[in-house]
């Protein structure tokens, strides 16, 4: 992938060089190789390269509102924001009813702390065209941050309603249920996907945990034995490594709390820790159940790494909140 992006970089480069060798050339041809280039930068993630090709597009052709736009939008991600408000207005001067323009000013107006101003705008994008499942979830994400949960609730419903295969939406909402106690709900959004074959880890790790949370402990462990027995046994990453670590303590739990299978279940937590799974709040859970086989053993292998029950428990749901409005 990345190897296509530097040849098409190269191909660019090269279209610029045969354009300034060429007298007949309009502004606006020139200008929309630059816009390419904008594009190409910006994929490999040189930022600075992009912003100076969509300048130049700009300056050739003012008129190139696709280079304006991409270009406030570098602006909005450096945190300059009134040169990137600046170009968004004189946009919607020509375009009013522009959703995109809206929804961006929301964006602006939320990097810049103003979550009122943010939710004005893209409340004026729904108004323009409600279908925009990026907008409702950008307008959940600011009432959860505000903790009105049942609008963001609302939101992010709407979001999955109409972007129902986002992974990002369902777990959002899943999330929001779970905050509100509602288990079940959340477990809802989230079955659909994997019973249509997502394995992304992200849906593993909340599914599972869901499970547990609503000592669904058979089901969870059948998760984690359906995920282990397709997954590759080449772990190259370390992150990788934590995340099979992460597997290997949901069966852990449901062995060793669910089942009451001690042996088993203790095997599992050794794989887990092997692996690198180290998250001390997720192990001290099992230190709150000092009756189940295996408990004395189980308080041994955690304190051996330093591992001792949490004062207060986390609450349901907790370290499965997606963050991150686009």
């Amino acid at each position: 992938m990345r190897l296509r992006f530097w040849v098409r970089l190269l191909a660019l480069l090269l279209l610029l060089t045969l354009l300034a060798a060429c007298t007949s050339v309009s502004n606006r041809e020139a200008a929309e190789a630059y816009y390419n280039l904008g594009r190409a930068y910006f994929d490999l993630g040189r930022l600075d390269d992009s912003q100076r090709a969509y300048r130049r597009a700009v300056e050739l052709d003012p008129e190139l509102s696709v280079a304006n736009y991409n270009l406030a939008r570098l602006y909005i991600e450096e945190g300059s924001y009134d040169e990137a408000e600046e170009i968004l207005n004189e946009l919607l001067d020509d375009d009013p009813d522009n959703t995109i323009l809206h929804e961006t000013l929301g964006w602006l107006a939320y990097r810049r702390g103003d979550p009122t101003a943010a939710l004005e705008s893209y409340r004026t994008s729904l108004e323009l065209g409600v279908g925009n499942a990026v907008v409702w979830y950008n307008i959940g994400l600011i009432h959860r941050d505000q903790e009105r949960g049942a609008d963001a609730l609302e939101a992010f419903s709407q979001a999955v309603y109409y972007a129902p295969e986002s992974l990002l939406y369902r777990r959002s909402l899943a999330g929001e249920y779970a905050r509100a106690g509602e288990l079940q709900e959340a477990l809802d959004q989230l079955y659909p996907l994997y019973a249509a074959g997502r394995r992304e880890t992200e849906l593993i790790n909340d599914l599972c945990g869901y499970l547990i949370d609503f000592e669904e402990y058979a089901a969870a462990y059948e998760v984690v034995e359906e995920v282990l027995a397709a997954s590759s046994d080449d772990l190259a990453q370390e992150d990788e490594r934590r995340e099979r670590g992460r597997l290997y303590f949901y069966g852990a739990f449901s062995l060793l709390i669910g089942f009451e299978r001690a042996d088993e279940g203790l095997e599992y937590l050794e794989t887990a820790l092997e692996f690198g799974f180290i998250e001390q709040d997720e192990l001290a859970k099992l230190l709150e159940y000092p009756s189940v086989p295996g408990a004395e053993e189980i308080e041994r292998v955690l304190r051996d790494r330093g591992i001792e029950q949490a004062s207060v428990p986390p609450p349901v749901g907790s370290g499965r909140d997606n963050d991150g409005e686009r």
